[in-house]
């Protein structure tokens, strides 16, 4: 459940970031075109045109072909609306939920800054945003293979396991997009005279291998950390018999 699901928002992103790609006038003439043309290869109008008939025949589909099974009558009689929400408060009020939601509602604060910033902070300092865009299309489809590969270090009981190395990987990226964004000022002519690598010579193709490989860092790290986290959510597991323990 959880591979299946983070390779359908793997594909998604990169079906999204191939049609901004496709889109983008310069980036088709730059990379994909002998002759340079004004408009993209894709249009957004034919873009949303096609996935729209793809949801069309696909909601189709399921209406005539596709028949819901029969409830079984020995399974348990559905909760109310009520009893569900009583069930969930006493769900939430175990400690061990308690622990694990505030872990998830603090992570994010160690590398949110640096995953949102530095590639506006990048474009702000020279690099064409055509050529990151480029990149970045490139490096998302890598993110619809990792799943697969890493579902054998999730599978198991105990499958935050790979989230907890991946987290001190995700740390340490947040560290190379730090040093990316004052190299970007030096790579493109526009670092000040006080800046960290003033007397650093760096091409730019040497600069577009380092933002590759930081990329790729992210890819694996985020990748683990949401597979692991999508496994954890959707096991089903016998009841503990220590409930207020918390043991990824």
């Amino acid at each position: 459940m959880g591979l299946s699901l983070s390779l359908s928002l793997s594909l998604g992103l990169t079906l999204t970031l191939g049609f901004l790609a496709l889109n983008d006038a310069d980036t088709c003439n730059r990379y994909l075109r002998f002759e340079p043309l004004d408009e993209g290869i894709i249009s957004l109008g034919g873009f949303m045109a096609f996935w729209g008939y793809v949801f069309i025949f696909t909601t189709l589909y399921v209406m005539f072909f596709k028949r819901e099974e029969k409830a079984d009558p020995d399974d348990e009689p559905a909760e109310g609306v009520v009893d569900t929400y009583r069930s969930l408060w006493r769900v939430l009020s175990l400690p061990s939920v308690r622990q694990l939601a505030v872990v998830l509602l603090t992570a994010r604060a160690a590398f949110g800054a640096a995953d949102a910033a530095t590639s506006l902070k990048i474009v702000e300092y020279g690099m064409p945003k055509e050529d990151l865009a480029f990149l970045t299309t490139l490096l998302g489809s890598a993110g619809v293979f990792l799943p697969a590969l890493m579902g054998r270090l999730v599978a198991g009981h105990r499958p935050l396991r790979s989230w907890r190395w991946a987290y001190p990987l995700r740390l340490l990226v947040g560290l190379l997009y730090g040093l990316l964004v004052p190299l970007s000022a030096v790579t493109y002519g526009t670092a000040g005279a006080g800046s960290w690598f003033a007397g650093v010579e760096l091409s730019r193709p040497g600069f577009a291998c380092l933002v590759v490989a930081a990329v790729l860092l992210h890819e694996v790290a985020s990748t683990a950390m949401f597979v692991s986290q999508m496994a954890f959510f959707s096991q089903v597991e016998p009841p503990d018999p220590n409930p207020n323990r918390f043991n990824p």
